[in-house]
């Protein structure tokens, strides 16, 4: 549950972060955070998968790792408004998620 809740925090500061870079054109800064954020959704997919009885969190989990693995993809071809919308998208699913699943509310 620690992990969990570190998982969540730093994944809410990378999404702020990589949608600043983006806007910024720091292509090489956004592609970290980008990848971090597929990284720890990744965590959080695997922990709801071992979790049970969480089927929305896993596909809530699945979809913020496509997400933040379509932001290099769009930054590789210039797309900033392609990859901005990938960051804004998780984001807010990211926000949508905390109500059900954020530990120690």
């Amino acid at each position: 549950m620690l992990d969990f809740d570190v998982w969540m925090r730093l994944i809410d500061a990378r999404s702020v972060t990589v949608q600043r870079h983006i806007a910024a054109q720091n292509i090489d800064s956004a592609k970290a955070d980008a990848k971090a954020l597929e990284t720890h959704y990744a965590l959080m997919e695997e922990y709801f998968v071992k979790a049970g009885n969480a089927d929305d969190a896993v596909k809530q989990s699945a979809d913020g790792r496509a997400l933040a693995a379509a932001i290099p993809v769009a930054l590789d071809k210039q797309d900033f408004a392609g990859a901005a919308q990938s960051a804004l998208t998780l984001a807010r699913a990211c926000n949508d998620c905390h109500d059900t699943y954020k530990p120690f509310n």
